[in-house]
């Protein structure tokens, strides 16, 4: 599977009102903010790092973000993942993430899967993107998602924090 174009449609006069200092930006302009539209972004977790990641992505105008995390959310998640609730602890977190994002930017689409990624899924979801973010904190989630980016040209960027370094 290859990514297809996440939204091919003219930015209309909404987005070019809520996006208009990056249109304004020299060098990005109309035609930087309309790739970005029709692109899609694979985060691999949004936990502490990568919830910051998805938030500004959606409020820049990507096109798609595929979201992929585990887990129901658990109290000691609410001090640092920024997309998490009170009110949902014990829902799953990539529920809670997906629909604070809509809030922000209902004019994305967010494909919410409920897994971490691994080997046995890492060729599925990279290839569904143009570009990867991993901000997974395993070791094993980060060489799966690079092995298959590298086979499929995927550029892949890397973030990662540990205690209070990032």
């Amino acid at each position: 599977m290859t990514a297809q174009p996440a939204q091919t449609a003219p930015l209309t006069a909404e987005e070019t009102e809520i996006y208009g200092w990056q249109l304004d930006v020299t060098g990005f302009g109309s035609s930087g903010q309309q790739q970005l539209k029709q692109s899609t972004v694979l985060i691999s977790r949004v936990g502490g790092l990568g919830s910051a990641v998805a938030y500004e992505l959606a409020a820049a105008g990507v096109g798609r973000l595929i979201l992929a995390h585990a887990g129901d959310i658990q109290p000691s998640d609410l001090n640092r993942q920024l997309l998490m609730t009170h009110d949902g602890i014990g829902t799953p977190r990539i529920e809670s993430a997906r629909k604070r994002l809509l809030e922000l930017n209902p004019r994305i689409e967010i494909i919410a899967v409920p897994e971490n990624l691994c080997p046995e899924n890492a060729d599925r979801l990279v290839g569904m993107a143009d570009c990867v973010v991993d901000a997974a904190p395993l070791f094993q989630e980060r060489l799966a998602m690079n092995d298959a980016a590298e086979r499929r040209g995927i550029p892949v960027v890397e973030a990662a924090m540990y205690e209070l370094e990032a």
